[in-house]
Parts: C-alpha cells; sequence; structure tokens
C-alpha cells in the first residue's frame, strides 16, 4: 500500500506502514512481490513538480489539507492504496522497451525487469533494496526494490547499462571448492557515486498456491573497484529469481572505478532448468546513483 499525500511533495510518498504485513506467512517470507513500487515520475530527488497529477487535488473547503490527492470530490480521503503498481510499472516497461528499440534486449521481460529495478531509488527511508543494500529473507521489506525512477532508467539506457544473455550448465567455470561462476561484462562506477545492480533470471510459473517455484538458485557477485581494495559483494542468495546489490564503494571517491560482476551458481551445484528449456535467460542492469 502506497500513499500520496501531497502529490508535489515527493517526501510525502511514502509506503503504507499496513504495506507487506501478511509477506512473514504467504509465499517467500520476507519479500514484496512484485518488487517495485509505483507509480514514480520523478527526475530527481528535489524535483518540486514530481508527482502524479490525480484528478481530485484536497482543498481546504473539503476537510483535508490543500494539497493533499483524495479519491474524488464526495470523498476527501487521503488517496493510497496498491491498484497503481501494475499499470504504472507496465507502462514504465513499455516505455523503455519503445525508448531503446523493439529489435533490442528489451525484448526480454527479464532485461525489462533488471532495468527498472536497478533504476529505482528508497521510497521508505529504510534501505535502498528491501531494508539494507540487498536482498535478505529476514525483514519484511515493504518497497521492495524502491520507487522507479524515469531518469534513471533513461540514462542506465542511454549508456548501455546492461545486458542479456542465456546460460547453460557449461557457461560456468570453476571459482574454488563449492564455486563456479559465469563472468559478466565490467562496468565504470562514476566518482562520488553509488551504484545499484540487479540480476534477473527465468522462472517456472507460479503455483495455484501462489509460491512460485524456480529450480535455479543464482548469486550476484560484485568486484569492487581499486579504491575499496577489490572487496567482494555478493548477495544472500534468496531462492528466488531476482538478487540486487546496493554499494557505496565510489561515494567518497574523486575517482571513477571498474566493477567486475559474476553469476554464481549456489553452492557451485549443476544447472537446473525449468521444464523443456535448454538454457537459463539472465538480465543484468545497473545504474549510478
Amino acid at each position: 500500500m502506497y500513499n500520496y499525500d501531497t502529490w508535489n511533495v515527493m517526501s510525502s510518498h511514502r509506503v503504507n506502514m499496513a504495506s507487506s504485513t501478511v509477506n512473514n506467512t504467504i509465499g517467500n517470507p520476507g519479500q514484496e512481490l512484485p518488487h517495485l513500487v509505483g507509480p514514480g515520475s520523478r527526475s530527481n530527488a528535489a524535483a518540486s513538480s514530481g508527482g502524479i497529477h490525480f484528478v481530485n487535488i484536497a482543498s481546504t473547503s473539503n476537510g483535508m489539507a490543500s494539497g493533499f490527492a483524495v479519491y474524488g470530490a464526495s470523498d476527501p480521503a487521503p488517496l493510497r492504496g496498491t491498484s497503481f503498481a501494475s499499470p504504472a510499472v507496465l507502462s514504465t516497461a513499455i516505455q523503455a522497451y519503445l525508448y531503446e528499440g523493439v529489435f533490442s534486449s528489451l525484448y526480454y521481460p527479464i532485461a525489462k525487469k533488471a532495468i527498472l529495478m536497478a533504476a529505482t531509488r528508497d521510497a521508505n527511508g529504510d534501505g535502498q533494496v528491501m531494508t539494507g543494500t540487498e536482498w535478505t529473507a529476514t525483514p519484511d521489506g515493504k518497497d521492495g526494490a524502491g520507487q522507479v525512477d524515469l531518469a534513471l532508467v533513461t540514462s542506465t539506457l542511454d549508456s548501455n547499462r546492461y545486458t542479456y544473455v542465456e546460460l547453460t550448465n557449461a557457461s560456468f567455470v570453476s571459482c574454488g571448492a563449492g564455486c563456479r561462476e559465469y563472468t559478466l561484462p565490467s562496468f565504470t562506477g562514476l566518482p562520488g557515486k553509488n551504484v545499484k545492480a540487479a540480476l534477473a533470471w527465468n522462472a517456472c510459473a507460479a503455483t495455484r498456491t501462489g509460491s512460485v517455484t524456480s529450480p535455479t538458485d543464482l548469486d550476484l557477485v560484485l568486484i569492487q573497484p581499486a579504491w575499496c581494495l577489490n572487496g567482494v559483494r555478493q548477495s544472500t542468495s534468496l531462492n528466488n529469481n531476482v538478487e540486487m546489490i546496493y554499494d557505496t564503494c565510489l561515494a567518497g571517491s574523486p575517482y571513477s572505478g571498474t566493477y567486475g560482476a559474476k553469476v554464481r551458481m549456489k553452492n557451485g551445484g549443476s544447472l537446473p532448468l525449468c521444464g523443456s528449456e535448454t538454457s537459463e535467460p539472465v538480465a543484468f542492469a545497473w545504474s549510478s546513483q
């Protein structure tokens, strides 16, 4: 559930505390599915003209503070709910696809997903990914990956900060005991900026109980630049179809830095595939923010 309150004050747009209260008993504990909060149309955190223009904006005559988004003239209650997310995120995905071109990798749904998830900002003041810097099975991450930011989507596409690949078991090589990995293209983080990276892959269809069964459990690994002594950041490894890492290595650096990126198999096992598939489609994207 999302609150909009004052339509043109982005700081008032926050996840309602009643949201996600059943995550610890349904599906994957601690995760918000789908993983994106919507809508979001701001160009940056300070944009006073950001937000969504709703049909009815409250005035002092209807009992609400002036400027609050409301359901209608006869209902002055503040506008909030969950039904905005799906059409807004779908619209963003379609716009990104058309912007990049119909013959691009954005033809694949997981490429759209990775890009949109990487191009998000914290929408609840509790951490850029879930309640911290990566997916985790413990807390109830009310805003998932955060709020889609169209300016970040555009810059991610303009700078080609994404890749799509179809992996087989032979794609993975040994990286030590209980470790097998595939090396993604390296990328350059910008000076004074943080990196938000997302890995998405294919998954089996949801069961009738609502839980998602995915036979493939992948990890995302980032090798930090020399500024951070080439430290290794590895995602928490949920049995899910997405992994994310928010890295602050270059936030205090006056220099850019090269990141390494890898896909690792859980416990270094063989790559299982879903149904009759012969490969595992994987998409990786990152934003600088």
